[in-house]
C-alpha cells in the first residue's frame, strides 16, 4: 500500500530573562482653563524626566491629552480641565524600581511596567522553539506509528502555526504594592507550534 501518511501537531518553547523595560508614566495638571492644564502637565512631566536615572533619549512622550472634567471617569477633580503627558521610560530590567520610585517621588503616576526582548534574542528564542517544536512532531509521529506497527519515513509537508509570545508587565493591580516594590518579572517565553505529515512505511 502506498501513499500512507500521518500528520502530527506539536508546540516548541523557549525562554529567556526579560532584557528591556518599559515604564509607563502619566503626568497630569488640572485648572480653570485648558490651557493651565496642559502647562501644569507638562510642567510635571519635565520634573519626572529630571528626577530619572536614564538619559533623557531613552524617555519618549506618547501622548498629550487636555479634557473637560465632565467627560472623565474615575478621576476626583474640581477643576474645570484635566490634562495628560504620558511618558515611557526604557531602561533595562534591573532598574525599573528605580525609575518607579523616583517618578512617583516626582509627582508622576506609574501605569504599567512592561518587560520584553531584545530583536535578536527573540529571533533566537524562536529558532529554539522551532527546533524543539520540530523534534516533538517527529517523536510523536514515531509513537504513533510504532502503536500501528509502521515506521515514519520522509518529511512530506510541514508548516509553521503563527507563535507567541508571553511577555511579563505589572500593571494598575500590581503596582498597589507601592513605589518601592522589587519587581521580578517572569521569564519570556516564545512558543512556535509545527504541523508537520510524513510518509508511513513498513
Amino acid at each position: 500500500m502506498t501513499g500512507r501518511t500521518i500528520t502530527v501537531t506539536a508546540t516548541g518553547r523557549a525562554e529567556s530573562v526579560p532584557e528591556l523595560t518599559t515604564v509607563e508614566v502619566k503626568a497630569t495638571g488640572e485648572g480653570a482653563s485648558g490651557t493651565v492644564a496642559r502647562e501644569q502637565a507638562r510642567d510635571c512631566a519635565a520634573t519626572v524626566r529630571a528626577s530619572l536615572p536614564v538619559d533623557d533619549d531613552r524617555i519618549r512622550t506618547v501622548d498629550r491629552r487636555v479634557k473637560e472634567t465632565s467627560d472623565l471617569f474615575g478621576e476626583e477633580t474640581d477643576a474645570a480641565y484635566w490634562a495628560i503627558e504620558t511618558l515611557h521610560v526604557d531602561c533595562v530590567a534591573e532598574a525599573a524600581g528605580a525609575v518607579v520610585v523616583d517618578a512617583t517621588d516626582a509627582g508622576g503616576r506609574i501605569e504599567s511596567v512592561d518587560f520584553d526582548l531584545h530583536e535578536e534574542t527573540t529571533r533566537h528564542l524562536e529558532n529554539e522553539a522551532l527546533s524543539a517544536a520540530t523534534e516533538r512532531a517527529r517523536t510523536k509521529g514515531e509513537h504513533i506509528a510504532a502503536a500501528e506497527g509502521l515506521t515514519v519515513d520522509e518529511v512530506v509537508s510541514v508548516a509553521t502555526v503563527v507563535g507567541e509570545t508571553e511577555t511579563s508587565s505589572f500593571v494598575d493591580e500590581g503596582l498597589e504594592m507601592g513605589p518601592d516594590a522589587d519587581f521580578e518579572p517572569n521569564p519570556i517565553v516564545v512558543s512556535e507550534t509545527v504541523e508537520v505529515t510524513y510518509g508511513l512505511g513498513d
